[in-house]
């Protein structure tokens, strides 16, 4: 089947799978339960349906041949790094239309239940410059390779290209996360705990990305990102507590740091492609899911430090009274569920507030 085809069929299966999610969050929506448990549960639809588009769209590529189509495609490129670029088209083409399909149809019951400014228009923006963005890298990872000579001049060429993308990641994101600058007025609600290293920006709430964070990791490109919505539902005391959190990721070089484990995997990765190594290519599949727990873990444990930090900064009580009032606002969620308790980067927040109100945890 040709490139074109295998396309066609899996656009029509991403309507198919719009039907259907669309269904069950209408479904969800109109049971008689409270909001948060509804806002949960609405989540946790929408990460089934990527999960499911992500499956079935791999499954259908093998058998429409969209991988074998893109393969014949690049079949100039270099052996070791087809993979990519077909990985990279098979997602693009296939599997994120579907996965925009799935955000489309529980837009409208995300935006009831939990108060999103959330459009179809809006969503599939989202999706499409993210597609861009893949597009593109995958360009500069082929031009890249192209020009590089084999070995380790390559191996340490593209950690550089790599270190150079998370240190414009924040320039990135303002851009496409629709950020502005702060008001004066604004700016005057946190200036006791933002640095003049740090910069601030405002984030259009529609984007979802979470209520704030931090990122950067050079001096001069170290952001807090906050979302509007923040801004207008939280008290002065509430407002610096949030910042003065996200700050404190930067003060004590979490940002660094979470890139830094990422790159343990990443490293031998590149080593093993690069010299022809499937043992430790193996090696590192097969750790790969007992270090993502632990990365998971030690992420969780600097949401606590950070925790710390703001409450020295502003008091305990102004960051306790921030996160229960974002959590019943349902700007953050609690994760439910062992599993999702081990795959999120964020403690539950009655353990984060447990901690503020423990004089040995401050």
């Amino acid at each position: 089947m040709s490139l074109v085809a295998a396309v066609v069929v899996h656009l029509l299966f991403a309507v198919g799978w719009y039907v259907l999610f669309q269904s069950l969050a209408a479904r969800l929506s109109g049971r008689p339960a409270r909001e948060p448990l509804t806002a949960a549960r609405l989540r946790h639809l929408r990460r089934l349906g990527y999960a499911s588009a992500f499956a079935v769209n791999l499954l259908l590529a093998q058998v429409v041949g969209t991988a074998a189509a893109l393969q014949l495609l690049f079949d100039d490129l270099p052996l070791f790094l087809r993979p990519v670029v077909v990985g990279a088209g098979v997602f693009v083409f296939g599997i994120l239309p579907s996965l925009a399909a799935v955000a489309v149809a529980v837009a409208p019951y995300r935006e009831r239940v939990r108060h999103l400014a959330l459009s179809a228009g809006f969503v599939l923006w989202w999706f499409v410059t993210r597609a861009v963005a893949i597009t593109l890298s995958v360009a500069v990872i082929v031009g890249f390779v192209r020009v590089v000579p084999d070995g380790w001049p390559r191996v340490v060429g593209a950690l550089g290209v790599v270190l150079v993308a998370i240190s414009l990641s924040p320039v990135v994101l303002r851009i496409g996360l629709r950020t502005r600058a702060p008001t004066p007025a604004e700016r005057e609600r946190v200036a006791d705990v933002l640095p003049g290293s740090v910069r601030l920006r405002i984030v259009d709430p529609r984007t979802r990305v979470g209520c704030a964070f931090a990122a950067g990791i050079v001096p001069g490109l170290r952001y807090v990102f906050v979302t509007e919505t923040v801004f207008d539902l939280l008290d002065d005391d509430e407002l610096s507590a949030v910042v003065a959190h996200e700050v404190a990721h930067h003060r004590q070089n979490h940002v660094v740091a979470r890139f830094g484990l990422a790159a343990v995997v990443v490293v031998p990765l590149l080593v093993g492609v690069e010299f022809g190594r499937p043992e430790l290519v193996r090696l590192v599949g097969l750790a790969l899911l007992p270090y993502a727990f632990l990365w998971f873990k030690l992420i969780r444990r600097t949401e606590f430090v950070a925790d710390r930090e703001a409450a020295r900064a502003v008091g305990p009580d102004a960051m306790a009274r921030a996160l229960e009032t974002l959590l019943a606002r349902r700007l953050i969620l609690e994760p439910t569920g062992t599993t999702s308790r081990l795959l999120d980067v964020h403690p539950t927040v009655s353990t984060r507030i447990d901690r503020l109100e423990s004089p040995a945890d401050i």
